[in-house]
């Protein structure tokens, strides 16, 4: 199960859902772990090391929402889809993929309405930077580890240590921290709020693969 995420934005016109252009590539346009983690599961980051809470358990298409052979949806004009996605649709069947697997959708406004999230995160520093730091927010210069780090086999023998482990023998410091994502997510709130004023009601119909 990846984190890709496959989409289409749709207005309501005339009563109707109707496909709309953005300029978000999506899986196309490279992978985004935080939104990710947000829009679905809760995970988050390539080694896992913070878990954001999520908006909503996935739930599914919409009733109205057009798919056809379980996860391709059918469009009417290739402009809907970003100029960099074009090339990867099903030009013979005008169809774009919605993904695999965590169907879902969400209501533009639903989504600006939440808070932009906040989470703890599991961090290192080098010894001598860890006792400079306050204590407070995201150090500077800090390397996201794995949650459950003393598990792994990566940090066997590397002289890491958590704050209260900390000996002669210490080099890395591994300690919690709460991040904020808003610096990340900040630009999919912005292109939602571009939308809804260019097109009125929004919603965004998404999977992941």
């Amino acid at each position: 199960m990846g984190i890709d995420i496959y989409f289409m934005f749709q207005s309501r016109q005339a009563g109707a859902w109707e496909d709309i252009p953005c300029e978000y590539n999506g899986y196309y346009g490279g992978r985004d772990a935080a939104l990710f983690a947000w829009l679905a599961l809760g995970g988050g980051g390539r080694s896992d090391s913070y878990s954001i809470t999520p908006l909503a358990e996935p739930r599914g298409f919409p009733p109205d929402f057009a798919i056809v052979d379980k996860v391709w949806h059918p469009i009417k004009d290739i402009c809907v889809l970003p100029e960099k996605r074009r090339g990867f649709f099903q030009k013979r069947d005008m169809r774009t993929l919605m993904g695999e697997w965590g169907f879902s959708h969400y209501l533009a406004y639903e989504i600006l309405k939440v808070p932009l999230p906040k989470a703890m995160c599991t961090m290192s520093l080098p010894i001598d930077a860890y006792r400079l730091w306050d204590g407070r927010g995201m150090p500077e210069g800090g390397t996201m580890e794995r949650r459950g780090w003393k598990e792994h086999t990566f940090y066997a023998g590397k002289h890491y240590a958590s704050p209260d482990e900390i000996d002669a023998a210490t080099q890395f410091v591994v300690f919690e921290a709460e991040r904020d994502f808003a610096p990340d997510l900040a630009w999919f709130r912005d292109l939602l709020e571009r939308l809804s004023e260019a097109h009125g009601e929004v919603r965004f119909v998404f999977g992941f693969g």
